[in-house]
């Protein structure tokens, strides 16, 4: 019987006893490990945040597990939300990337040694919470970098659709994208944002 079906058969069965949906998700969970489906990025977060002790690791990744399907639900059935990452397997988000590239740096001896410098001096060469410390702060300036990334595209997209369509407001771009509000200026400005998100995503899958 795979994951699915067994996930199925038991919200069959527990349905009419009104179980609580994290339980039913700490079921799917601890099905998953049990066929050895560990989530690489988060056990890494988690082992990292625990400093390497086994048992909190686990603890703290049965945590990042259940937040990472909660977030991914956005208002699907459990049914639909399993058959999709089971069949897709894509549903990583930035974060447990980020932990997963910083371990692998250290496992493949690819490391920012500036900062693994600071790292081991800040923790009086321990090795083991130096590697952790060293994940944690090269997970922040991955997400730094790629947040940065992420606003230099946005900028450069909406300003070729103001160049394109000659609309107003191409000044206060800066403090258009700061505040979520694109193209307050344009008359029937929303008409362009399609373009502007499809502009984007075409970058961000090209660059990223």
């Amino acid at each position: 019987m795979g994951l699915l079906d067994k996930f199925k058969r038991k919200i069959e069965l527990t349905f009419a006893e009104s179980r609580q949906d994290d339980e039913l998700i700490f079921e799917f969970i601890s099905d998953e490990m049990d066929s050895g489906i560990i989530r690489k990025g988060l056990y890494a977060k988690a082992e990292a945040n625990s400093k390497g002790d086994k048992v909190q690791t686990k603890a703290l990744y049965l945590q990042y597990r259940l937040q990472s399907v909660k977030d991914s639900l956005k208002g699907k059935s459990f049914i639909e939300y399993f058959r999709e990452s089971l069949l897709k397997e894509h549903n990583i988000d930035e974060d447990e990337s980020f932990y997963l590239i910083a371990t692998n740096e250290i496992n493949e001896g690819d490391i920012n040694l500036a900062l693994w410098s600071k790292c081991e001096a800040i923790n009086m060469g321990d090795e083991i919470k130096t590697k952790y410390c060293y994940i944690n702060k090269r997970v922040k300036v991955l997400s730094n970098e790629l947040k940065s990334i992420i606003r230099k595209i946005m900028k450069e997209e909406y300003l070729k659709i103001f160049d394109r369509y000659d609309l107003p407001g191409k000044k206060d771009a800066e403090v258009d994208i700061e505040l979520g509000k694109y193209f307050p200026k344009a008359p029937e400005g929303e008409i362009y944002l399609s373009e502007f998100t499809e502009s984007i995503q075409s970058r961000l899958s090209k660059e990223i």
